[in-house]
């Protein structure tokens, strides 16, 4: 027995917990039992020639390779996910030299199941993750199941948290999660056990509050684990939920999300959502009239009595709509504009996301010729991930008058 921990330096525990562990005198074989999941180190120079390390599932009998290791310094072992039948307890076993024959058993097919420990976080803790202060377990909005983690960002704190996890080594792994935020400010990467970068999955970015899902893959290189980080960077609230990593080409389940009661529709006139489109109500009713400098007009109207008419003075104001959409749905948008001199500047009609997320996918920039003319302008775009976008007008000129009627909004 190892019971002077010569050879099971780190990791051996107590009580109801202890791992117990024994060497052979001449240094050919060492065993290792864990009746749960850790992180052991192994003192190798216990061992009197180049070692061979298995993992043995006392659940179905199976070995895995780890990797072959010189008999000096020492070893670190990650701990292990859950065996096949869903228990933590797993054998270490250390062979140097001439290696004992390994009993002839089925093979085992690659690893197919979540390498991620309490990924959804239904433990009702951050058990098996290492977090800063600022990541935290929440019922306030979840993925699926009951709870998420929250991050409560601290701009520019750069505090890293992750799972390590054990992987074979040379693979490709899949990794799918699924995040919420309010603004960019998560960076996730993987990095193998002493911190340096093996892949740079990139940042998290505004999601207007929408659950989005994120995935990437990357090999294990040399590594029997790797950490799953997460590093706050620019502040913001954000939610993590349901993380999956798996063999490359292991299916992989998709969550169910938590339903949600579907809000009540608000009845919409059939050739436009966009209310008071024409301006016949007599006045910006459901419209945000930049600095109150646009006024209702019957001076010059596409259609009807009224139009929206833009003072010269109304240079970089926007007379602005915010409208419910559909997420990742194709529109078109419709507008008359009326201008009585082109001169250089640009009229810009755009769309944007409701939290000020940047131009919608599908906007454009348009530049108005003048002539003193009604002419129709139409973009066609996809929501993508919004659920709400704003529709804007606005002059960049300071010399020129413009009228702005008759907009249509159809799902196509």
């Amino acid at each position: 027995p190892d019971s002077g921990h010569t050879m099971l330096t780190v990791g051996y525990g107590s009580a109801n917990t202890y791992a117990s562990a024994a060497k052979a005198s001449d240094g050919s074989f060492g065993v290792v039992y864990m009746p749960d999941a850790r992180a052991i180190t192994i003192n190798m120079a216990q061992f009197s020639g180049t070692v061979t390390a298995k993992w043995f599932d006392p659940a179905n009998g199976a070995y895995t390779t780890i990797g072959t290791y010189s008999n000096s310094g020492t070893q670190n072992f990650a701990a292990r996910p859950a065996n096949s039948s869903g228990k933590y307890d797993w054998m270490l076993i250390l062979e140097a030299g001439a290696a004992t024959p390994t009993p002839t058993v089925a093979p085992t097919p690659p690893p197919g199941g979540n390498l991620v420990q309490n990924p959804g976080f239904e433990t009702g803790t951050l058990a098996n993750w290492t977090m800063p202060a600022q990541f935290a377990v929440s019922t306030e909005q979840k993925y699926s199941g009951t709870y998420s983690m929250k991050k409560t960002g601290i701009s520019g704190s750069w505090s890293v948290g992750y799972q390590e996890i054990a992987v074979s080594p040379n693979t490709d792994y899949d990794v799918n999660f699924y995040f919420r935020a309010t603004n960019n400010g998560t960076v996730i990467k993987i990095l193998d056990t002493s911190g340096t970068m093996i892949y740079d999955a990139g940042t998290t970015y505004n999601t207007s509050n929408q659950w989005v899902q994120k995935s990437f893959t990357f090999n294990s290189g040399s590594n029997s684990a790797v950490r799953l980080m997460l590093q706050d960077s620019w502040g913001g609230t954000h939610y993590f939920d349901d993380f999956d990593m798996r063999a490359s080409g292991s299916p992989t389940p998709t969550p169910a999300p938590t339903a949600t009661p579907a809000p009540t529709a608000t009845p919409v006139p059939p050739s436009s959502q966009i209310l008071n489109p024409s301006f016949e109500t007599g006045d910006f009713t459901s419209w945000t009239n930049g600095g109150d400098l646009y006024t209702i007009s019957t001076a010059q109207a596409h259609a009807g009595t009224y139009s929206a008419k833009m003072p010269a003075t109304a240079s970089g104001q926007q007379l602005a709509q915010t409208v419910a959409l559909a997420p990742n749905t194709d529109y078109t948008w419709k507008v008359w504009i009326w201008a009585n001199s082109s001169g250089g500047a640009s009229l810009r009609v755009s769309l944007t996301a409701e939290d000020g997320g940047g131009l919608v996918p599908g906007t454009s920039v348009v530049s108005n010729s003048g002539g003193s003319t009604w002419k129709s302008y139409t973009i066609n775009f996809n929501t993508g991930i919004y659920n709400e976008v704003v529709f804007s007008v606005a002059d960049s000129a300071t010399y020129r008058t413009i009228y702005v009627d008759d907009m249509t909004l159809t799902a196509n």
